[in-house]
């Protein structure tokens, strides 16, 4: 398709179901590994250029990103790092980072304006430069609130280790009591 048209694409970064690698380090290797086979076969055999090249580490929901093992990371941590990772890498410089910025807030109880826009001004400094996003909700308009900025920050930090996910679990329960209210 690409001798004849001139497009772009999202590459999906999806880690295996039957992985192994449930410690931090592992884990973001899979997805950055995934991201370098996508960019070398579109960039070396179908001549992608990196601008054309968009991928999407997946957005989770902050609401259920909980664990399943010990040690294991955040989906959260896992999709900010690949991103870090993409980002720094000198042979993927000009490809684009994206993510559905609204699965961030499924299930929370309230503050979903306030949360997404939270996730995405956390979500830049780890290199996203684009979001799938409802424009009514105008996420560029008010103040980021620093509480949300942190509660997002908790949960890209929850790198596998009891600390972090204590930290990050104090937060929600937090966040989720004065939602309520």
């Amino acid at each position: 398709l690409k001798k004849d048209f001139d497009y772009s694409f999202v590459g999906l970064l999806v880690g295996e179901e039957k992985s192994s690698a449930i410690d931090a380090e592992a884990a973001v290797a899979e997805l950055y590994s995934l991201a370098k086979q996508i960019f070398d076969a579109a960039a070396n055999t179908y001549g992608f250029k990196p601008g054309e090249m968009i991928f999407d580490p997946m957005v989770y929901p902050l609401s259920i990103d909980m664990p399943m093992q010990p040690g294991e990371p955040s989906f959260t941590y896992k999709s900010f790092e690949t991103m870090k990772k993409i980002r720094n890498d000198a042979d993927m410089k000009g490809v684009h980072i994206t993510g559905g910025v609204s699965n961030s807030v499924r299930d929370l109880p309230g503050r979903k304006i306030g949360v997404m826009r939270a996730y995405v001004q956390t979500a830049m400094r780890y290199g996203l430069d684009s979001g799938i996003v409802n424009v009514k909700n105008r996420l560029y308009e008010g103040q980021t609130d620093p509480e949300l900025v942190e509660l997002v920050e908790a949960y890209a930090k929850m790198d596998g280790s009891a600390e972090k996910m204590t930290e990050a679990m104090s937060l929600m329960g937090k966040f989720c009591q004065q939602a309520r209210k």
